[in-house]
């Protein structure tokens, strides 16, 4: 676990990017408690009452309040409000970890926690088998030792092949790698893809780049948040996979009914479980299908353990999955192991503005739904693997 924010090894709400410009308000209630510190309270155009906190020089940032004894430098020098009993409302009103905070500590190169990931753990230490490692080979030849398993399940094998290639084969259903190639070859304009090297019959190869993990940061909350509706903006009058074209392939009457029976079929040798997902699914039917929404493009890889950070923009190098079906299922599985306040809200602000429909109480729905979504791998996960076991104590505690 990542440690808490303290504020004393940090001050970075304390700055300014601007040298010598006022930016605390002093109201008059503030200016009457401030009485003793004279010299701190100055006029200010920038403000509604006219005054503000005086800043002092600094060397990042341009400049910090007055008051703050030490300057904030990563990665967390001593400091403290000198006037912390006595400091302005404005200042009382912030709260480490909410959005100004750490807008701030990113913008001053502070550490900023990451998305809790616990699925990058289930995988660590796995190699390729030499079944594995002849099915890479028939497709991209030699491996180089460099090679590097990346993921494995019944539907897809992935591999790095080196720092600047992986390959995805499509074991399942041969025809995704073209869907897979076409969604890499759409011009995102808010989110970064892999660029296709090449497309075989049920493979292709992409370029890898280096990203970083997923901040809990509301900057990053709002780029997965517009990323997803861009993403959402294709509709589709109903729910189902996606053909090559990416048109609908045989729409089924009911999505909820398909996908319900798709989740108890994968839960198939796991009798108990499934019975307690039967009960759970079935006793939020209703609520379901009333907030699903109409069908849209699902990414139907956009968790945590899929996504990254290139840059200003998500990094959503993973389409293998892609099919149209209710916005809830992306975002199940987004927020699956939780996030922070700041950046749900950052994340539907910025999913809204972006034409994305979010109804009330879609937070709560969503993990409903994510609950489909973790039928679906489990029943892709190796039997035995340490990954089956970790979703089925998950899929426990999320039916039950």
């Amino acid at each position: 676990m990542e440690p808490e924010l303290d504020c004393q090894t940090c001050g970075a709400c304390c700055g300014a990017w601007a040298p010598g410009v006022p930016f605390v308000a002093v109201s008059p209630a503030d200016a009457a408690r401030l009485a003793a510190f004279p010299h701190l309270v100055v006029a200010s155009a920038e403000t509604r009452s006219g005054l503000a906190l005086a800043t002092r020089a600094a060397t990042l940032p341009a400049s910090v309040c007055a008051a703050l004894e030490g300057d904030p430098s990563p990665p967390g020098g001593r400091v403290r409000c000198g006037v912390y009993e006595a400091r302005p409302a404005a200042c009382r009103s912030l709260q480490p970890g909410d959005p100004h905070c750490l807008s701030m500590r990113a913008r001053l190169g502070f550490e900023v926690a990451r998305l809790p990931n616990p699925e990058q753990e289930w995988g660590l230490g796995a190699s390729l088998s030499p079944r594995e490692r002849a099915e890479a080979e028939r497709r991209a030849g030699p491996l180089s030792p460099e090679a590097e398993l990346l993921s494995r399940s019944a539907a897809t094998l992935c591999l790095r092949l080196d720092p600047e290639r992986t390959l995805r084969i499509h074991r399942r259903d041969p025809s995704a790698a073209r869907i897979e190639a076409a969604l890499l070859g759409h011009p995102w304009a808010s989110l970064r893809v892999p660029r296709l090297i090449e497309l075989g019959g049920d493979h292709l190869l992409a370029t890898h780049v280096a990203f970083g993990p997923l901040r809990e940061s509301p900057e990053v909350g709002a780029g997965l948040g517009r990323a997803l509706a861009e993403i959402h903006a294709a509709r589709f009058e109903q729910a189902d996979a996606l053909g090559p074209a990416l048109e609908l392939e045989r729409p089924p009457p009911d999505w909820f009914a398909t996908r319900r029976e798709r989740a108890l079929r994968a839960l198939r040798e796991a009798p108990a479980l499934r019975e307690d997902v039967a009960r759970f699914l079935d006793a939020r039917e209703a609520e379901l299908r009333a907030l699903a929404g109409r069908p849209v493009l699902l990414q139907g890889a956009f968790g945590v353990a899929t996504l990254g950070w290139l840059g200003d923009a998500p990094w959503v190098p993973d389409w293998s999955a892609a099919c149209a079906g209710p916005a809830l299922l992306d975002l199940g599985q987004l927020l699956r192991w939780g996030a922070p306040g700041a950046f749900v809200d950052a994340l539907a602000a910025a999913y809204r503005a972006g034409g994305g429909s979010l109804p009330e109480g879609w937070r709560r729905a969503a993990g409903w739904c994510d609950v489909l979504n973790l039928c679906d791998l489990l029943g892709d996960s190796p039997p035995g693997s340490r990954r089956a076991a970790r979703l089925a104590a998950k899929l426990e505690r999320a039916a039950t």
